[in-house]
């Protein structure tokens, strides 16, 4: 990882990094394809990722740089994310269908125009 501790290493980063998640996004890689079969763990690494990122770097110092910072962050921003989804949103969202109620026919809300 020396190119990014180049002057030209920041451009390649911000370069390189949407390519790479737009590659894993469509890539038909088995492990990336099978990954929401346990929970849909996005918005607990959404929520836990900043706090653990700020953790990382008060414990090992900004030395620590992206690489490291990825690698130590990631893995209890995702066990907190899997506890986060089973624990409370998975259960919030079927209390969700439980007190929603049913549409009603014949009751569209009136259009505005303006």
């Amino acid at each position: 990882m020396a190119t990014f501790r180049t002057s030209i290493g920041p451009l390649v980063y911000f370069i390189a990094l949407p390519y790479l998640v737009l590659y894993l996004a469509y890539a038909p890689l088995p492990f990336v394809s099978r990954f929401g079969k346990y929970g849909d763990f996005s918005y607990g690494l959404y929520i836990y990722a900043f706090p653990f990122q700020q953790l990382t770097i008060y414990l090992f110092g900004p030395q620590v740089g992206v690489l490291g910072l990825t690698l130590i962050a990631f893995v209890p921003t995702l066990i907190l994310a899997a506890m986060s989804w089973h624990l409370i949103e998975a259960p919030a969202m079927k209390l969700k269908r439980l007190f929603a109620s049913p549409p009603q026919p014949g009751r569209a809300t009136p259009k505005v125009e303006g």
